[in-house]
């Protein structure tokens, strides 16, 4: 069976670590907690219930500690799950059978929010071979990109009651990160290497979400990226489809960023995941809503999952095709019986209409 470890940073959890240890060892084989610098018995908390403690001794991050867990651990699979986190126990068949599948090395993972309202989807779970790491000062993500599905679980959110309980810990500013690296990534070239290209393209709309007063270096840096890509006559689709997101959800452009995401996919149809296509299905749909569907049906035969399912409902809705949020949530159980976050967004959302609905999901 295919080893899986789960990682946590933390600093001065005390009064809940132990859980969170329990529910790793519960779901995975192996319990990796990385302390940033605790002073009130957190790792001699988490060793006495099951975990392995290495402390990360450097300048705080949102990407080294993950690192330092990652090379730590002996898992096949690696797992990151925050100290403010729990993932219900009775996912472990889920998340395990992801484990052993062989057609991806990524996962992300669902995750309500109550103090914000709103789902979001994180990389959380991936091969731990070297291929794929933690990078990013700040708004932390996993490269390189692709082979990547959703996970069809729930992670419970807890920071409402421990609010961003890291970055306060460690008296982190997250836009002062967010700003030097900014300053860093601008001091290289405009990547010519197509995956360093998708992942800088990344880095800047994940800056640009907490320091949008740098939009006009942001933007021209973007452009440079794209133009570059475009005149190597061999762009790279991730990139593409980073800067058709950028374009549609902060610069508020969406057709030009449907424009450039329909060029990802039919640069790219044969190497894009499901989680590009049912991104870019999302930035198609309301100026090519034929096309949408034929990108998500892409995508569904690789994998089914609510993400997909949540793309094509907003298409046949475009298309006329009365895709009601009741029956948008009974036909999506059909395919997903288990999937925890229909219950969820039925419970809250049902009556809101299906734009209210799945809007909310980002």
């Amino acid at each position: 069976m295919t080893k899986l470890s789960f990682v946590t940073i933390t600093k001065n959890s005390a009064d809940r670590i132990e859980g969170v240890v329990k529910n790793a060892l519960g779901i995975g084989d192996e319990s990796i907690v990385v302390d940033t610098g605790s002073v009130d018995g957190t790792p001699e908390i988490a060793e006495r219930a099951g975990a392995k403690v290495v402390e990360f001794k450097g300048e705080f991050d949102y990407s080294s500690p993950r690192c330092l867990g990652d090379k730590t651990a002996t898992g096949d699979w690696v797992f990151h799950l925050d100290d403010d986190e729990v993932l219900p126990l009775h996912y472990r068949r889920v998340v395990r059978e992801l484990a052993d599948n062989e057609n991806f090395s990524l996962i992300h993972a669902p995750q309500y929010v109550p103090s914000y309202g709103f789902f979001t989807r994180l990389p959380r779970m991936y091969v731990n071979d070297g291929s794929k790491h933690f990078e990013g000062l700040v708004h932390e993500w996993v490269y390189p990109f692709g082979s990547a599905t959703s996970g069809d679980f729930m992670i419970e959110n807890r920071k409402h009651n421990v609010p961003n309980h890291i970055h306060l810990e460690n008296k982190i500013s997250r836009p002062r990160l967010a700003e030097r690296e900014l300053e860093d990534l601008l001091q290289k070239d405009v990547p010519s290497d197509k995956m360093e290209s998708a992942k800088q393209a990344s880095r800047l709309m994940h800056i640009f979400q907490l320091s949008p007063r740098f939009e006009r270096v942001i933007d021209k840096r973007m452009n440079a990226i794209y133009e570059q890509g475009i005149n190597s006559g061999d762009p790279s689709p991730f990139m593409l489809r980073e800067v058709a997101y950028y374009l549609a959800k902060h610069l508020n452009d969406g057709r030009f960023g449907a424009a450039i995401a329909l060029q990802a996919y039919d640069l790219g149809k044969d190497v894009l995941d499901p989680v590009s296509l049912g991104t870019i299905a999302e930035l198609v749909y309301r100026y090519d809503s034929n096309k949408a569907l034929e990108i998500v049906g892409s995508g569904l035969s690789q994998h089914i999952n609510f993400s997909l399912l949540q793309a094509r409902a907003k298409v046949c809705q475009v298309l006329g095709q009365g895709m009601s949020a009741e029956y948008y949530f009974e036909e999506s159980r059909k395919r997903l019986p288990d999937n925890p976050t229909l219950d969820v967004m039925s419970r809250l959302y049902v009556g809101r209409g299906l734009d209210g609905i799945i809007d909310i999901f980002i």
